[in-house]
């Protein structure tokens, strides 16, 4: 049976599964942020989706490390760039992924830290010549420089922004020293917000946003002539 590309809805819903009381997950990697879950489909199609943080407060202390960490970088034989702590979480949890990659065809989603781990394991399963299906990024924060984002979007992926979410534009890009770059991001459309009012952009981040925002995007998207 021909793999079918998962929709953005798919794999925004996979993000959000993630945050259920009742979610089970595949795997809790040890000393790292990541937990994954996976979900099969009748035809054969692993998605893979990665915890995010899980309400404001979590999300005010990572922003708040992700933009005054001092040790960002390191500069990865592969991938450039890259976020040393995003990186090295990555890195733990990928042995417990390669086996599904390697046995069949995966696609790999998250929200918040979920998304950028997304995108990280998408670029190092690609350089392993195991390219995912697709990859679904929703609120990530910037993972590296210009050859990350390359390798990250050389294959199928979505990502998105809600309104003022402040999480997709942190670290700080300051080349040289730090040569953030995002993904391309899709906006979602969002009721106004101050952009200095902080407490507020961050209730823009959460996964409920994401979820509807996604749904009425594509809703549009298939009503419209063009589509």
């Amino acid at each position: 049976m021909p793999i079918v590309e998962p929709t953005d809805i798919e794999l925004v819903e996979s993000a959000a599964g993630t945050y259920l009381p009742d979610a089970v997950p595949f795997c809790d990697v040890l000393g790292s942020s990541i937990v994954l879950f996976t979900t099969a489909r009748d035809d054969g199609l692993v998605t893979i989706a990665v915890e995010g943080s899980h309400n404001i407060p979590d999300w005010a202390i990572d922003f708040c490390s992700l933009v005054t960490e001092p040790r960002h970088g390191l500069n990865h034989p592969d991938l450039g760039f890259v976020h040393a702590a995003f990186y090295a979480s990555a890195a733990l949890a990928l042995p417990k992924i390669l086996p599904l990659a390697e046995k069949g065809p995966v696609a790999i989603t998250g929200h918040s830290l979920g998304a950028v781990a997304a995108l990280m394991l998408g670029a190092m399963l690609t350089v392993r010549n195991l390219p995912p299906v697709k990859v679904g990024a929703f609120a990530p924060p910037r993972g590296g420089g210009a050859q990350f984002v390359r390798i990250a979007t050389s294959v199928p992926f979505c990502a998105y922004k809600y309104g003022q979410d402040p999480v997709p534009d942190v670290p700080l890009s300051l080349p040289p020293l730090f040569p953030y770059q995002q993904v391309p991001l899709i906006g979602l459309l969002a009721p106004a917000v101050d952009p200095l009012d902080l407490q507020r952009r961050l209730q823009c981040h959460k996964i409920g946003n994401y979820v509807a925002g996604v749904r009425a995007y594509q809703s549009a998207v298939a009503a419209s002539p063009t589509s």
